[in-house]
């Protein structure tokens, strides 16, 4: 197996604002087979993606991942975004961006929770990109747990009358993975202020704009696809994933499920058994 050589920085996206980005890939500079772009979920940032990198960067494939406005070493304490389609054009532009770093000539997103949703609503806005397929974990389609109403009730409101309300996000980590090392690395990104723990109301407001979109325009996402679900999900249902699957306008569509993991699939104690099976569809799509 080659070494994995790791690369920060940051780069500029098209309304210039800089943003914090990973690069991972052989120390020997081998041709690559396939490049991956991981967006990563809600309260996390881009270093997430160094557990995939650790599996398919070895076997050829080229990971790059940025940090999503309000997350990671955005200098804000909560989240927040104007407008979801910024992070859809922000995709874009980082494809464009990554594109002379590496030798592939094929591109797959990796999308987890959030950046599972994103991935989707890219893939919805922009059905003629160079995109060669995606892999998304456990999208955030839908809340598995109930909002109390009146919260919501005066979530909406403040979406209108002051956007940048914020408040905290009500997740437990220990519903995220099983893996306590991991864990332990969540908690040092709190505590370091790089895991974000707030959010406004006027970014749920976008958030669910863009989950409304996916339920209704599904059909229109023509490129290959594999989506995979945490089977015990405390964080979103997996009956919305289902649910949109169904709707993909695509034929070349996989799901699985893993009964028994929780929300982080890319972070549970058997991830390897995750990234083979990732591995196996991508290896008929990048030859």
């Amino acid at each position: 197996m080659n070494e994995i050589e790791h690369k920060t920085g940051m780069w500029s996206t098209r309304d210039g604002t800089e943003l914090f980005y990973h690069k991972w890939t052989r120390s020997n500079d081998s041709e690559a087979k396939a490049a991956i772009i991981g967006i990563h979920g809600a309260f996390a940032h881009a270093g997430d993606f160094e557990r995939p990198a650790e599996f398919f960067v070895p076997r050829g494939i080229d990971l790059f991942s940025f940090d999503l406005r309000g997350f990671g070493h955005w200098k804000a304490k909560a989240a927040h975004i104007a407008d979801y389609k910024q992070y859809l054009e922000d995709i874009k532009y980082f494809l464009t961006f990554i594109q002379p770093k590496t030798s592939a000539r094929k591109f797959f997103l990796m999308g987890h929770s959030m950046g599972g949703l994103l991935t989707l609503c890219f893939l919805i806005h922009e059905s003629t990109t160079e995109v060669d397929g995606a892999i998304i974990s456990s999208p955030w389609i839908e809340t598995a747990a109930r909002i109390n109403p009146i919260i919501k009730a005066f979530g909406k409101i403040f979406a209108i009358i002051y956007p940048r309300f914020a408040a905290p996000a009500d997740i437990k980590l220990e519903d995220l993975t099983h893996d306590e090392n991991i864990l332990a690395i969540h908690q040092q990104d709190i505590e370091s202020g790089l895991r974000k723990t707030k959010a406004t109301a006027g970014w749920l407001k976008q958030i669910e704009k863009a989950q409304k979109l996916v339920r209704v325009e599904a059909s229109k996402i023509i490129k290959p696809l594999l989506i995979l679900q945490a089977g015990d999900d405390r964080l979103v249902k997996a009956s919305a994933t289902k649910e949109v699957f169904e709707k993909i306008g695509t034929n070349d569509k996989t799901y699985k499920e893993y009964e028994q993991l929780y929300h982080e699939l890319f972070n549970e104690t058997t991830r390897n058994d995750v990234f083979n099976d990732i591995w196996d569809w991508l290896q008929p799509r990048i030859q």
